[in-house]
């Protein structure tokens, strides 16, 4: 088979074959964009379709197609992940590679799919790859012209996360807290950076000083929450409010325990479907609350 490929291609004039890759770039797109619910092992081939032509575009100089694939294997990058780890990894590599050659090396289009690698590395386990690609894709950000201040933020959170898995969580603390400042004051918890952000330095507040002051914390960003986006039914802020409920229970203040989790209760029943595991969360930490009142 490889022998008829060689012979296959050798005899493939350079029309000929642009041709085949344009057809090629063109099915693959229609796919991915008409997959309402992808199985595993199509998300699978899928991938290693849009890897294949992707080295054949890039070898042609076609540049358009080259465009058209740079978002099919971010997104492929961003699925295969959970399922096929080193097919992620090929992704995000010729997506970092395609972008190079369509915006120059220290565009800042190639920095997040630099990022995009080190998130995949870090999900593989390898924390020391996934610390060097993030940290690359940060030190570019930064010399970047022009309000780069939202990518900045998201690659903090980033680097945050990992520091935190490398237990180096004076590191994750600061990380977070830089991060924060920098959404903050422009997006409310439901945000994901915000919410990431709340979540890890809440935990590290509660180990480090206690639950009181963690309580005190999560209050003053509910706060500044409101005032940044105003008062919203959001998944994200509800998971907010049981923490917040929890720790108060673990401090003895009941009453305002069981108002922030009936506050979690109802958020979450907007706004998740009913199998979610926040509902469990919630009515196990408020059932004893309500209990010890009646």
């Amino acid at each position: 088979m490889p022998e008829v490929q060689a012979i296959t291609r050798k005899n493939f004039d350079d029309i000929t074959t642009k041709k085949w890759i344009k057809a090629g770039v063109l099915f693959v797109s229609s796919v991915a964009n008409s997959e309402k619910e992808e199985r595993l092992d199509k998300v699978n081939r899928l991938a290693w379709h849009i890897a294949v032509l992707a080295r054949w575009a890039i070898k042609a100089d076609l540049r358009e197609q080259m465009g058209m694939l740079l978002k099919l294997l971010d997104k492929a990058g961003r699925k295969a992940i959970n399922i096929w780890p080193d097919r992620a990894i090929i992704s995000h590599l010729q997506g970092i590679e395609i972008s190079e050659i369509l915006y120059g090396k220290e565009h800042h289009g190639v920095a997040i799919r630099i990022n995009n690698l080190g998130q995949a590395w870090h999900r593989l386990g390898e924390l020391t790859l996934a610390q060097a690609q993030l940290t690359k894709a940060l030190t570019m950000l930064e010399k970047q012209p022009g309000d780069q201040q939202q990518l900045i933020a998201n690659l903090l959170g980033n680097i945050a996360l990992l520091r935190r898995d490398q237990k180096q969580i004076d590191d994750a603390s600061t990380y977070f807290q830089k991060a924060l400042a920098m959404v903050e004051h422009k997006h409310g918890l439901e945000h994901p950076l915000v919410n990431i952000c709340v979540n890890g330095l809440g935990r590290i507040i509660k180990a480090n000083q206690g639950p009181k002051v963690a309580i005190d914390f999560i209050g003053n960003v509910l706060a500044k929450s409101v005032r940044a986006s105003g008062v919203k039914d959001h998944p994200n802020i509800a998971a907010v409010f049981c923490n917040l409920g929890i720790l108060q229970a673990e401090t003895g203040e009941k009453g305002l325990a069981r108002r922030s989790l009936l506050i979690a209760n109802k958020m979450a029943k907007k706004t998740l479907p009913k199998k979610h595991p926040l509902h469990n969360q919630i009515e196990k930490n408020l059932k004893p609350l309500v209990d010890s009142d009646s």
